[in-house]
């Protein structure tokens, strides 16, 4: 008797610390789905990167469901902008080369509307038991404002370098061709 009471408590404690742990996780879905990070879990095969999970909240990021991109149906390499993936490529195959616990890379994906956005990425390699990477976790976030304000910033300290050398020009000339020669250099 005293040892099928013990037993009860036990599955009593068990099914309680399980029932928290399933609302803890419950949770974190809730807070990952209404946010703007969306999670990737890849397996490690360069050139196809296979994702074995991702949360539902890439539907409302990139427009793709979960189950299009678990199923096959949308590889990532298959939505990245081309001239980006041979960097990546090469810069993942650097990182696990290194042994580096985490790395972060930036990049262009085209969403399902067919516009380019620019993502940036935290990773992290899972290793299994033997030490090998078979998988890489990974945070990723829309930076397509912050890239484009970059850009823009870009062409502006550009054009202000041009505007500065050509008053420089103005004022050192002293003739007309040598004003057009400084400001066509």
């Amino acid at each position: 008797r005293n040892m099928a009471s013990e037993l009860e408590r036990r599955i009593e404690e068990r099914t309680v610390a399980l029932k928290q742990s399933v609302a803890r996780v419950e949770t974190l879905q809730t807070i990952v789905s209404r946010g703007p990070v969306v999670l990737f879990l890849w397996r490690v095969v360069p050139g196809e990167w296979p994702v074995e999970m991702v949360s539902d909240n890439v539907a409302k990021v990139l427009g793709y469901t979960a189950q299009e991109f678990i199923g096959g149906r949308v590889s990532w390499p298959g939505i990245t902008f081309a001239d980006d993936v041979p960097r990546l490529e090469a810069e993942v195959a650097r990182f696990l080369k290194e042994g580096a616990s985490q790395w972060s890379q930036e990049y262009r994906v085209r969403n399902r509307s067919g516009e380019w956005r620019w993502f940036q990425d935290w990773n992290r390699p899972i290793k299994d038991t033997n030490g090998a990477v078979t998988h890489i976790q990974a945070l990723l976030v829309d930076v397509t404002a912050r890239k484009e304000t970059e850009l823009a910033l870009e062409r502006t300290h550009r054009a202000l370098r041009v505007l500065t050398g050509c008053n420089r020009a103005l004022i050192r000339a002293t003739r007309e061709q040598e004003l057009l020669n400084a400001m066509c250099q």
